[in-house]
């Protein structure tokens, strides 16, 4: 064998070590490499963790990751900033809203978008039968939220203002009985409540839904000194969710028997969820613009004492998901 060949055996072996070594989605650390991560979410929500849960990816990634399941977005970032959890998956209006009178906090990935989510129950016998009925009426939502910011874009599609109605605010929990006992006319929520809303009217009530209408995008959030003290494990949640989100790619069904399983609801119920929903892994300029969105108009409506948005791309760690994926960053930098 001559010097020439040989030179390029080597090579060729050195190489495939090289891959072998480099990190990716399907890697799997050794135990004395993991790490122990609390995560803050609304599971009900979170498809993707869901499945790297079931199907062990976090695990597999090095991290013994221990959930904490909050009802709101609003819960889940008060539990970030109050230290009870190192990471948080949530909403555009929280962070909004957050942004305002925070500084700290930082989105390295967003994991889903999700469409037609929120809606208006309204009750027959208060003469609502289109979405121009809301026009005057008592109306239930919670205020500077996700639910809020819908009913303040309905009401402009369909040619009123939210200044136009009577705002009642309450906690989403507490707005289906106050809607049944006749308290209020209208609530602007999401499922559960829909459904509870529903269930207490009998025939009394009407739908309405806007698909078109901002969608709500769920994001993976920490802060800024954890990311700078720990950037490997952003890394990998984002490896674990981005193989999750391959599973479900190849094998929706199965993932939505998977959430299901997990939420321990019908599979339909989840299907149609699913049906409306995006699951990927990303960074886009549909995030930064949710945000801006928000944020200009809880100045408009003097829902903050600040007098302008901030800049979101402040708020972007990106070093994270350009290791994993750099791909999957589509924002104009």
């Amino acid at each position: 064998m001559n010097i020439m060949n040989r030179f390029i055996i080597v090579i060729s072996v050195f190489a495939l070590i090289l891959v072998g070594c480099a990190p990716n989605a399907n890697s799997v650390i050794a135990p004395e490499d993991r790490e122990a991560v609390s995560l803050g979410m609304a599971s009900s929500l979170n498809y993707l963790a869901l499945i790297a849960i079931d199907q062990g990816y976090f695990s597999d990634a090095g991290l013994d990751v221990t959930v904490t399941d909050y009802t709101s977005g609003t819960k889940v970032l008060e539990g970030l900033f109050n230290g009870d959890v190192e990471v948080s998956i949530v909403g555009l209006s929280p962070l909004a809203f957050a942004s305002f009178d925070h500084s700290e906090f930082r989105i390295f990935g967003s994991v889903s978008t999700q469409f037609d989510l929120y809606k208006i129950v309204a009750r027959k016998d208060s003469g609502i039968q289109e979405p121009g009925d809301l026009k005057g009426k008592r109306i239930g939502t919670s205020e500077a939220s996700s639910f809020h910011y819908f009913l303040h874009n309905f009401a402009l599609e369909y040619g009123f203002s939210e200044d136009e109605v009577e705002l009642v605010f309450s906690g989403a929990a507490d707005q289906p009985a106050a809607l049944a006992s006749g308290d209020i006319d209208a609530i602007s929520t999401r499922e559960p409540y829909v459904s509870e809303a529903i269930s207490l009217l009998g025939d009394n009530y009407v739908v309405f839904s806007e698909p078109a209408l901002p969608s709500n995008t769920l994001s993976l959030v920490a802060l800024e000194s954890f990311l700078q003290e720990k950037p490997q494990v952003a890394e990998r949640l984002l490896r674990a969710l981005i193989r999750a989100e391959e599973f479900a790619a190849k094998d929706t069904a199965q993932a939505v028997s998977i959430v299901a399983a997990q939420l321990e609801v019908d599979e339909a119920e989840i299907q149609a969820a699913w049906d409306k929903t995006t699951s990927v892994v990303s960074i886009d300029q549909a995030l930064l613009l949710g945000l801006e969105n928000i944020a200009q108009w809880a100045v408009r409506q003097n829902l903050t004492e600040a007098n302008e948005a901030p800049n979101f791309l402040n708020y972007l760690y990106l070093d994270g998901l350009d290791t994993v994926k750099s791909e999957a960053i589509t924002i104009i930098r």
